[in-house]
């Protein structure tokens, strides 16, 4: 499911340009689980990285060239072969959703503000169980940065363009001849937000924010027992930058950009006492809005990249949160890409064999400015 919805707000002649969304690329990699035991091995590697950029700014503020850039989602090819009586079922659900909103309030300018990048990383985790009951392996790591910058008063919005989603969601094979059900889900989510505000005559410029670095390796875990093999690789990140203007507000070349969907290739083989499902959704949205009020102008802001990838697990769960480099000149909110490669999952047991590989990205850019306020070329990383 994608949902795309751009809205740009300003009070009183208010001008609008220019305004493009940055990229999001969502994938989802391989993922391979074998499980023939007695109790559940739980292996998780969980990395969270949020990062918060905000650029406020106070008396003669501008926001200038704010874009958002292209949302990107691939589901990649997820494959399960069951040996049971009961039904098989592989989904593969990509959601995206990118909101752009652009607001300006009086006369502000604010320049030059960059967020700096937050890199995390989740490393090798072994395991391995022989016994009755479960083996629990968790490697978390989570990074926060939070960037403010604040101006008011004197706002202009200008060049305010929506850029493109894609969403895919490729091949999908499902082979069933067994007794119980095997489950692999390979879901992506992905959010991009986009609010551009400023406030009274304020000029920021040239503030830079330092890197942060979380790393947390591989994971492999092997099951020897009676009962389930669990297997989740979860990556959050969050970027949020806001900036706001109010009053002496212009929109101008308001435009939205093209959406693409695509749902490939799904084959269900099945050889057993129950059902097969075999489900690949794919649903694109996108509402873009446009208001004015106030002569404001909001022009040129760039929202940055944020890469995400969950790799190979055969529970193995690498996790490389978003970069966000910090100029206060030129501030650009960074692309986010989310990728969960192949999932693949073979059951030969009683109880049901289950393998998440989750991978949730959230980007919001807020930038804020009321009375004679400017935001010029604010780049997130």
């Amino acid at each position: 499911t994608t949902t795309v919805a751009d809205t740009t707000a300003a009070d009183a002649t208010t001008t609008v340009a220019d305004a493009t969304t940055a990229d999001v690329t969502t994938a989802v990699a391989d993922t391979t689980t074998v499980a023939d035991t007695t109790t559940a091995d739980s292996t998780a590697a969980d990395a969270t990285s949020t990062v918060a950029d905000t650029t406020t700014a106070d008396a003669t503020t501008t926001v200038a060239d704010a874009t958002t850039a292209d949302v990107t989602t691939t589901v990649a090819d997820t494959t399960t072969v069951a040996d049971a009586t009961t039904a098989d079922t592989t989904a593969a659900d990509a959601t995206t959703t990118v909101a752009d909103t652009t607001a300006a309030d009086a006369t502000t300018t604010v320049a030059d503000a960059t967020t700096a990048d937050v890199t995390t990383a989740v490393a090798d985790t072994t395991t391995v169980a022989d016994a009755t009951t479960a083996d629990t392996t968790a490697a978390d790591a989570t990074s926060t940065v939070a960037d403010t910058t604040t101006a008011d008063a004197t706002t202009t919005v200008a060049d305010a363009t929506t850029a493109d989603v894609t969403t895919t969601v490729a091949d999908t094979t499902t082979v069933a001849d067994a007794t119980t059900a095997d489950t692999t889900a390979a879901d992506a989510t992905t959010t991009v937000a986009d609010i551009t505000a400023a406030d009274a005559t304020t000029t920021v410029a040239d503030a830079t924010t330092a890197d942060v670095t979380t790393a947390v390796a591989d994971t492999t875990t092997v099951a020897d027992a009676t009962t389930a093999d669990t297997t989740a690789a979860d990556a959050t990140s969050t970027v949020a930058d806001t900036t706001t203007a109010d009053a002496t507000t212009t929109v101008a070349d308001a435009t939205t950009a093209d959406a693409t969907t695509t749902v490939a290739d799904t084959t269900t083989v099945a050889d057993a006492t129950t059902a097969d499902n075999t489900a690949a959704d794919a649903t694109t949205t996108r509402a873009d809005t446009t208001a004015a009020d106030a002569t404001t102008t909001v022009a040129d802001a760039t929202t940055a990249d944020v890469t995400t990838t969950v790799a190979d697990t055969t529970t193995v769960a690498d996790t490389t949160t978003a970069d966000a480099t910090t100029t206060v000149a030129d501030a650009t909110t960074a692309d986010v890409t989310t990728t969960v490669a192949d999932t693949t999952t073979v059951a030969d047991a009683t109880t049901a064999d289950t393998t998440a590989a989750d991978a949730t990205t959230t980007v919001a850019a807020t930038t804020a400015a009321d009375v004679t306020t400017t935001v010029a070329d604010a780049t997130t990383a």
